[in-house]
């Protein structure tokens, strides 16, 4: 039992042997704790992937690079984790856990094979790196340090072939089915008993019977399948399981210089420096806001945009339970407000557009970085990209003010008709659509094309106010 300053956690190091039981027994054990770590070598693998913790509601690390890793950490949700990249590997790994604003522990998980020499060179390096910048380091091994002193004539090897996989219930498959396969089985045993051949051909004719219905049941579950995810959310969703990367939480960054970052709040400042390069903080206290003035056309222009039923079209444009912003206003509660909500937020809308001003609540914008799929090396910050959660409130108005430049600006001076970024009608399958048939003319008629690609680096992240003022005064908004 270890006893942190901020709260107690529990501490345990187990070698589960691969076993599925000793993995039941673990969780069960971490369903219970309130905050616990647990350093756990040779865990129950198949495919590839840890099994019988990984969907428990803390964090799972370990080395996704490996098929077999034999070495892990699980630590509870509450428990600020980063991982030290840099000790990682299929028998190795260790984390960093900020546990108050300056302490910070170390914790390793290390499996020790028989055939190599103790200790490993990487807990070598480990230790060498607490001992340099002074932090403190629990280390839980398995160390296969087994000699004739206990009682031992050698070292033992302790493979134990892991179960096959239960067989998974077919979704297609139902209670006609079975009814069938037990007619099937009955004529079976019939026919056996008596070795009639009436029997026989019974038993040959419901065999028939069950395995027709098999091939039909599973054309039609196949079809049901198919058609429901002819949109694209249910098609997407299916693309992201099938692409899901196991990044082990949160991991440790590369910075410039090559080395590694060691806290959650050093990867958090690489990343902000990475994808919004000259972002400074600034103190709320040191703003004062200027008074505020408007005129008879500004409040005309706020009620033309600002309308009951605008406001009432952009809430129910979005999906009931997107994920909400600081403020915790999800789309459902406005869409639940009814008449009442409208019309104060009517009033609300209309003023912050005529006065031109934003609450400070709207200003507020979770940044979530999500990984990028595909990406074969996770510590580089630019493999992740960033999600902004901003208000509800604020998304509603921008829906309404983005109807009002599609129905006034944009129409009087319309895009580039070249342009499928913000077009209606077009999008990034319209735009590879035109580029293909460019090159499928050219090869009809012999011709020779040339294409050129350009991709701009943080083009939306490097965008600066003035640009955009200047491309909406060209477009008289």
């Amino acid at each position: 039992m270890m006893a942190c300053p901020s709260s107690k956690t529990s501490l345990v190091q187990a070698n589960l042997q691969h076993s599925e039981t000793a993995s039941a027994q673990l969780r069960k054990w971490l369903e219970v704790q309130r905050t616990a770590i647990a350093l756990i070598q040779e865990p129950w693998v198949g495919a590839g992937k840890i099994k019988g913790l990984n969907n428990l509601k803390g964090k799972l690390f370990y080395s996704s690079e490996h098929d077999k890793p034999r070495a892990c950490i699980y630590t509870t949700k509450d428990i600020r984790a980063q991982p030290l990249t840099d000790f990682c590997s299929r028998d190795m790994y260790a984390v960093a856990i900020q546990y108050t604003q300056e302490s910070r522990l170390v914790v390793a998980s290390v499996y020790m094979p028989e055939e190599d020499t103790p200790p490993p060179h990487d807990l070598s390096r480990l230790v060498n790196f607490c001992e340099r910048t002074r932090l403190e380091v629990v280390i839980g091994t398995d160390s296969n340090a087994h000699h004739p002193l206990w009682g031992m004539e050698k070292p033992n090897e302790r493979e134990i072939t892991p179960p096959r996989h239960a067989e998974v219930k077919q979704p297609w498959w139902g209670k006609e089915l079975d009814r069938k396969r037990k007619k099937v089985r009955k004529a079976l045993n019939r026919a056996m008993n008596t070795s009639m051949d009436e029997d026989w051909l019974l038993y040959k004719k419901a065999k028939s019977e069950y395995k027709k219905c098999i091939r039909y049941r599973r054309s039609i579950g196949w079809r049901k399948f198919c058609g429901n995810i002819e949109t694209c959310k249910p098609a997407n969703r299916i693309r992201n399981i099938l692409a899901k990367q196991n990044t082990s939480g949160s991991m440790s960054l590369k910075k410039p210089d090559g080395s590694y970052s060691t806290s959650p709040d050093e990867a958090q400042r690489i990343l902000i420096e990475t994808h919004f390069p000259g972002c400074c903080v600034t103190q709320e206290a040191n703003r004062h806001d200027e008074i505020l003035t408007s005129t008879a056309e500004d409040w005309n222009l706020a009620q033309r945009v600002v309308t009951m039923d605008k406001i009432h079209w952009a809430i129910h444009s979005f999906l009931p339970y997107k994920a909400a912003g600081p403020d915790g206003i999800f789309p459902a509660l406005l869409q639940w407000g009814g008449k009442a909500l409208i019309v104060r937020l009517a009033a609300i809308m209309r003023a912050c557009l005529a006065l031109k001003y934003v609450p400070r609540g709207w200003r507020e914008v979770k940044v979530t970085f999500i990984p990028k799929p595909g990406k074969s090396d996770y510590t580089d910050p630019k493999s992740y990209r960033p999600i902004s959660l901003t208000s509800f409130l604020l998304k509603t108005m921008e829906r309404m003010c983005e109807r009002e430049l599609r129905g006034s600006a944009l129409m009087n001076l319309p895009l580039h008709d070249k342009q499928h970024a913000y077009s209606l009608g077009k999008s990034t399958e319209s735009a590879l659509h035109k580029v293909i048939t460019k090159i499928e003319e050219a090869i009809q008629n012999k011709e020779i094309c040339l294409g050129s690609f350009i991709d701009i680096e943080g083009a939306f992240d490097r965008t600066n106010f003035s640009s955009i003022k200047g491309a909406l005064g060209r477009h008289k908004v």
